[in-house]
């Protein structure tokens, strides 16, 4: 029911809506929407007056994603039955028996897993300026260690656009590629896990003051604009 996300989603209202930093007509990417737990609440309540695009490769939550937009009369949103990554074309996809660990990432989705092909897309071609879309102000990405692949395929928008971005962390390689994230790209980390700022951003985890957990990255001249209180 989501429940387990409601913790995050207060933080988030409290970090980014409340105090204006995500304005009501952003763009938002949700990526690895799932069956649409994120996507609701960036919709209805943290930019109902902006647009949503919501990335889901996987069939059967997505069908479940558009039935929840459906019910909810949402118009705000676009559904993309995509992966995102790090080029443009099909890729491999592990289904899980628990759809909440599918991925890109065999070993993550378990050796139970079914394989299938999907499209792929990067985010920087999805938004390139020749689409007309708004390059997003905000990303959610929680895609069960493909986040190797996605950062990556987002560098141009990280660094022209400056998004704020929130990230769940799944495998040693995945913070890998969240440090390189906040070291090339000067983000900062703030971890929701434990509330606060990430103090080694090119140490990983196990190192408690690493990278690890669910984060939200800010770029470093918009760090002073997260109000903690």
């Amino acid at each position: 029911m989501g429940l387990l996300d409601t913790e995050t989603f207060r933080i988030l209202k409290h970090l980014l809506v409340d105090s204006g930093l995500l304005p009501p007509d952003a763009t938002v990417a949700d990526v690895g929407a799932n069956v649409g737990y994120y996507t609701l609440w960036l919709a209805k309540l943290a930019v109902p007056n902006g647009h949503v695009y919501s990335f889901e490769p996987s069939q059967e939550p997505c069908e479940i994603l558009k039935q929840n937009i459906r019910v909810n009369e949402i118009g705000n949103v676009d559904v993309v039955e995509s992966a995102c990554g790090d080029r443009v074309g099909n890729a491999h996809f592990f289904i899980a028996n628990d759809h909440h660990s599918s991925s890109l990432n065999a070993e993550w989705a378990g050796s139970q897993a079914r394989e299938i092909s999907v499209p792929m897309c990067t985010l920087d071609h999805f938004f390139a300026p020749a689409t007309q879309r708004g390059a997003p102000e905000f990303l959610k990405m929680d895609i069960e260690g493909g986040g190797t692949l996605a950062l990556p395929g987002c560098r141009r928008i990280l660094a022209e656009k400056r998004p704020l971005m929130l990230i769940e962390s799944h495998t040693p390689a995945e913070d890998g590629a969240i440090s390189k994230v906040l070291v090339d790209l000067a983000y900062r980390g703030y971890r929701l896990n434990n509330r606060e700022w990430i103090r080694k951003p090119k140490s990983v985890h196990p190192d408690i003051d690493g990278v690890w957990g669910t984060m939200l990255l800010v770029p470093e001249e918009s760090a002073g604009k997260v109000s903690l209180n």
